[in-house]
């Protein structure tokens, strides 16, 4: 569903969001989630990118970074890797705008960011809370967010977020629970990652 999300929505709901770190020279994103009265879902997405790598990666991942950054979807952080100080601020000042209520995460490079969260002091806190990206862990989020979208409940417009989604392929234990994987390894799920966990912390912990 390309619809976008109600901003004064998202401003004034509960938030609830999925944070998926990448290596340093990747993709990070962050994703926040408000559901309505009527069971939608108001989504947005921020992703962020080192700037100084950012054309040959764009021909390494066949993917228009650079129109992307131009157009707001995309953030390209300075130098050759992400600054974890500066990607710490980014996500503070998104949880200061929002009523964030927590934020799911992949344990992977999880404490430095931890770190710099800690140095910008309480005011700029951040409710994070793991979440495992395995079949157990992660499966409940793959069906809550393929029945939302099934549904047209995910209100979301963001070509960065289609774009991981189409890189996903969905991998299935003997139980039928699901977790998200790439078919290549050049290509980035990122933001479908954070996607995932955010419906999930949505779904089954509503305040």
């Amino acid at each position: 569903n390309q619809t976008a999300p109600d901003e004064l929505t998202m401003r004034e709901g509960l938030a609830y969001g999925g944070l998926d770190l990448s290596r340093r020279t990747d993709l990070t994103s962050l994703c926040l989630t408000v559901p309505d009265d009527t069971g939608q879902l108001h989504t947005k997405v921020w992703t962020w990118t080192p700037a100084d790598t950012l054309d040959a990666r764009e021909t390494r991942d066949r993917a228009p970074y650079r129109e992307w950054v131009d157009a707001g979807y995309l953030e390209a952080l300075p130098g050759a890797s992400l600054p974890y100080d500066v990607l710490a601020k980014r996500i503070s000042e998104i949880c200061q705008s929002y009523r964030v209520v927590s934020i799911l995460y992949d344990r992977w490079a999880i404490e430095t960011l931890k770190y710099e969260l800690e140095k910008l002091g309480s005011s700029y806190a951040v409710p994070l809370e793991p979440c495992g990206q395995g079949f157990k862990d992660f499966g409940p989020a793959v069906a809550e967010t393929t029945g939302a979208a099934l549904n047209g409940d995910l209100r979301v417009s963001n070509p960065v977020l289609t774009w991981a989604v189409a890189n996903a392929v969905l991998e299935e234990d003997a139980a039928g629970s699901g977790k998200l994987s790439k078919k290549k390894s050049w290509q980035r799920i990122d933001p479908a990652v954070a996607l995932c966990m955010a419906v999930k912390a949505a779904r089954h912990d509503p305040v």
